[in-house]
């Protein structure tokens, strides 16, 4: 099998294996500024996720499980497991799924990464839809079988109080807490720190070129540039089960600048915890003038 070499300045590889989601919340990043989101994305089955993802040449970069909630499509397991043992997997998850059996079909070891840097499962937690008590009691029971978890709770202003209970219990049972940024528009503001003016919640567009250093794998198979292109299943760029795939960096026409997904251009912390990070470099065409 024909490896795909993936660039050196690639600094994250993020597969929605599915978009559905159990929880329904009002500030999801998935649907922003598109009130019809559809989380019906055709799946690809394991088998040809598995043959494809093996492809990859990887050093230490890991693999992102994630969505929507990547539990919910239905070989979950027969994914994880498939995945080469010497490629790095992590999980980006809301936890709405049984831990037993979590438990029972994976081995530990295969999250567990010896960089020890960033945690490989990455709960989410969600006041609005979520039960903190029965959240923590799902991680301890996740620590307790030997994997490496933490609790992400995102920066909404609406949340502050629940916020710090979550900082609070996490402190007492010695659970890894991180906030991280929200993005997005709450009572008439813009929130989050972009690397780029003007590229978020725009009333028009601005032709640019771009490129990514993060490479984004629809549910269907499909490689996008960007989270809101994934999103909205538009201009795909290859297709993880193409023959002839080839990755790169190169800069790319983009005709949608202004009206872009706030994960894509905001500053970020990324795999190392080094700040002042982002996944999309642009060059703007006053800027070549």
């Amino acid at each position: 099998m024909r490896k795909i070499k993936i660039p050196k300045n690639y600094n994250y590889i993020g597969v929605f294996i599915s978009l559905k989601c159990n929880l329904n919340c009002d500030y999801c990043i998935n649907a922003h500024r598109k009130e019809d989101f559809d989380r019906n994305y055709k799946e690809m089955p394991a088998k040809d996720w598995i043959k494809g993802l093996n492809r990859l040449k990887i050093k230490d970069l890991p693999i992102t499980l994630e969505g929507g909630e990547p539990t919910l499509h239905p070989e979950f397991y027969k994914i994880v497991n498939g995945i080469r043992k010497n490629i790095n997997i992590d999980i980006l998850t809301n936890l709405q799924f049984d831990v037993k059996e979590f438990a029972r079909n994976i081995n530990p070891k295969r999250l567990n990464r010896k960089d020890k840097i960033y945690i490989p499962i990455r709960a989410s937690y969600h006041p609005q839809r979520m039960d903190l008590e029965e959240t923590i009691e799902k991680i301890k029971f996740l620590k307790d079988k030997g994997f490496n978890i933490g609790l992400f709770v995102i920066n909404h202003p609406s949340q502050t109080r629940e916020i710090r209970e979550a900082h609070k219990r996490c402190l007492d049972e010695k659970i890894y807490f991180w906030v991280k940024d929200f993005l997005g528009e709450y009572d008439g503001k813009l929130f989050g720190n972009y690397m780029y003016k003007g590229a978020v919640n725009q009333k028009e567009t601005e032709y640019v070129f771009c490129r990514t250093n993060d490479l984004l794998i629809g549910p269907d198979g499909n490689i996008y540039r960007c989270h809101k292109h994934l999103y909205d299943k538009t201009n795909p760029a290859e297709r993880i089960s193409s023959k002839n795939l080839s990755i790169n960096n190169q800069f790319r026409d983009c005709y949608d600048f202004g009206n872009c997904n706030p994960c894509d251009l905001k500053i970020r912390t990324n795999r190392f915890l080094q700040g002042n990070d982002c996944n999309i470099e642009i060059r703007r065409l006053k800027d070549e003038a």
